[in-house]
């Protein structure tokens, strides 16, 4: 059942200073008009993490810390497919029946696995170019499949007329791939649309346009791609 009530203490964020991960989860959140306090950690350019996270990770009572992290009246999470799942679940962008819930689910761990876990593999890759040939054709191929999933009669979103939580992080690895190789959605003229229609919706818009959404800090400073928080050449 839909609840936006979270009771008197705000929800709580943590994770990285960098989009990531938790960056489906806090558009949920914005989308959702769900207020909430946002705790982030830096990586320096050695890769070493910082030491606040190394201190407050054993003390935030979580059963396994990780970044991100996410603390509401009721749960404390990380993980951010867990967290996804629960999001949608709690604010309605989850599945009506047992059916949708399971095809909403195969459809957020086909972004996560096929899509997210190959760019930033990538972008933390030694042999970048290289990698990147591959995961720009791997997405190639993934983002057909899903130009198809949109032929359907219906497909405003990926689930039809209604946003579902995999939409946020669908977005999220769109705009990503994006920045990795521009011609990436070339051929695929309905996940193209999509991008546009998912980023004019006035919550979504809202958000983009915030000081501290920074479109091109993709990853940490060590990254070879996506690390410097500025346009690639």
């Amino acid at each position: 059942m839909e609840s936006t009530d979270f009771g008197p203490h705000p929800v709580t964020v943590g994770y990285w200073d960098i989009r990531g991960l938790v960056e489906p989860i806090r558009m949920i959140l914005h989308y959702k008009k769900v207020p909430y306090n946002y705790v982030t950690y830096t990586m320096d350019e050695r890769g070493k993490n910082h030491p606040e996270w190394q201190e407050a990770k054993t003390k935030l009572g979580l059963s396994f810390p990780n970044l991100p992290f996410y603390f509401d009246q009721d749960v404390k999470l990380s993980q951010s497919g867990a967290i996804l799942s629960y999001l949608g679940k709690r604010l309605g962008l989850g599945g009506t029946n047992a059916v949708e819930e399971a095809e909403i689910a195969e459809v957020a761990d086909l972004i996560k696995l096929e899509l997210h876990y190959f760019f930033f593999l990538t972008c933390y890759s030694d042999r970048f170019e290289m990698m990147k040939h591959a995961a720009v054709g791997q997405a190639r191929g993934v983002f057909k499949q899903f130009d198809h999933f949109l032929s359907k009669e219906g497909k405003h979103w990926l689930f039809g007329d209604r946003l579902t939580y995999p939409d946020f992080h669908f977005w999220s690895m769109l705009d990503a791939y994006s920045i990795l190789e521009p011609t990436v959605l070339d051929g695929c003229d309905r996940v193209k649309a999509y991008k546009v229609r998912f980023e004019e919706i006035p919550e979504v818009k809202g958000y983009l346009s915030k000081n501290e959404f920074n479109k091109y800090q993709l990853c940490h400073k060590i990254a070879a791609f996506g690390g410097t928080g500025v346009a690639p050449e």
